[in-house]
């Protein structure tokens, strides 16, 4: 199953990550999909690019975006943060838990267990 398999192993990368490493930019899906210009600005910024490469870079995210259809339906499906929420069945979200204890908690995912 692939909760097990590739879940369990993403899950224990990022559990197991120091984000306090200030030679690492720590970027989250979220931030980046819900304020991709501010996210992406970062990041550039971050890299040392002026203001013109960042003007450049914003508007190429801003060609390819799934939000305004720059993938195809193939390559994703929404791409929204928590989409995998319609997706999981009870079953999966509970051994998903039993494999990662309280991983989406500490990491600011979830404010509780009872998700």
């Amino acid at each position: 199953i692939e909760i097990e398999r590739m879940g369990v192993y993403s899950a224990n990368v990022m559990g197991s990550w120091d984000y306090r490493q200030p030679e690492f930019i720590e970027l989250r899906y979220e931030d980046a999909f819900n304020h991709e210009g501010e996210t992406f600005e970062k990041l550039f910024r971050w890299y040392g690019l002026n203001d013109e490469a960042i003007h450049i870079g914003i508007e190429a995210v801003e060609r390819v975006s799934l939000k305004r259809d720059g993938a195809t339906s193939k390559h994703a499906r929404s791409g929204s943060p928590g989409e995998w929420k319609e997706r999981l069945s009870p079953a999966h979200v509970e051994r998903f838990k039993e494999l990662t204890s309280d991983l989406t908690v500490r990491l600011g995912y979830e404010s509780s267990m009872n998700w």
